[in-house]
């Protein structure tokens, strides 16, 4: 369970990483790392579920590419693709 400082501490990444995809419109995983912690692609899926702009495709091996208001892309970038969702 989290305390109330973890609970900050993450809010602040939520919000950093929201900022930074806001600004610069897309970025990778290993890149958002850096701004949002260890927990960067779980505050990707939380922003997500909240309704905000943002697709999520595979790079290569472990790398992921974030776009924020950008259409999804397939991997080769330059088709798009339609998001089916799971549920």
């Amino acid at each position: 369970m989290m305390d109330a400082e973890d609970k900050a501490r993450t809010l602040s990444n939520r919000e950093k990483v929201l900022a930074y995809l806001r600004e610069h419109g897309s970025a990778t995983n290993q890149r958002l790392r850096g701004i949002g912690g260890a927990r960067a692609m779980g505050r990707v899926h939380e922003l997500k579920k909240a309704g905000y702009p943002i697709t999520v495709r595979k790079l290569k091996g472990a790398e992921w590419e974030i776009r924020y208001g950008q259409p999804p892309m397939g991997r080769d970038a330059k088709s798009r693709v339609e998001q089916k969702s799971l549920f």
